[in-house]
């Protein structure tokens, strides 16, 4: 009985301050969440559009083709969801802090499920063999952004650089949508 009534005078008061005020107005998230959501949509859009005019009759897809497809719109599902995250946080009894922490842990396992299915589908493979030239320079040239990306969201989930946690949350965005981009120049100039 003691331990509830000690939860219960630290929950509690936290709850009180929440119920009628919603949002907690101290957790500045940044405006571009929205637009960045925006383009990520409308970058998948797009795809779908030019793979329909462009597709060959009764042609499977290239694995080049599939891995570029996958790529825009698992990068576009994840900064529509991602850009959700520290909004929907905010409603919780959390300070601003945790708020973008819990953000950050939410991005790391995006990446974590992001580099599984490059594993699962033999993104490497498909890199190595199929994807050439300039497409293959910038392909490679994201990879070690994508490693910097999470071990700067592990470390800062772990609760080091606390001053970095709303940089690094839009970096990762960011970083989301040049894939897609990549993905999507790709499809469209290097057409076979």
């Amino acid at each position: 009985m003691p331990a509830a009534r000690v939860i219960g005078g630290i929950i509690g008061p936290a709850i009180q301050r929440e119920r009628g005020r919603g949002r907690d107005p101290t957790l500045d998230i940044p405006s571009d969440f929205p637009m960045m959501a925006q383009m990520a949509i409308t970058l998948a859009g797009f795809t779908a559009l030019v793979d329909a005019a462009q597709r060959r009759d009764g042609q499977p897809l290239t694995l080049r083709e599939r891995l570029h497809l996958g790529l825009i719109v698992q990068s576009a599902a994840f900064v529509v969801a991602l850009g959700f995250v520290p909004g929907m946080l905010a409603h919780l009894p959390l300070t601003p802090e945790r708020v973008w922490r819990l953000s950050i842990v939410a991005m790391a396992v995006a990446h974590c499920i992001s580099w599984a299915y490059g594993w699962n589908t033999r993104m490497f493979t498909v890199l190595r063999a199929e994807v050439r030239g300039w497409e293959r320079f910038v392909g490679l040239l994201t990879l070690p952004f994508g490693v910097l990306a999470v071990v700067a969201q592990v470390a800062i989930a772990c609760g080091y650089f606390p001053g970095y946690t709303v940089f690094v949350y839009e970096a990762g965005l960011l970083l989301y949508l040049l894939v897609g981009l990549y993905s999507f120049v790709s499809l469209l100039l290097n057409r076979r």
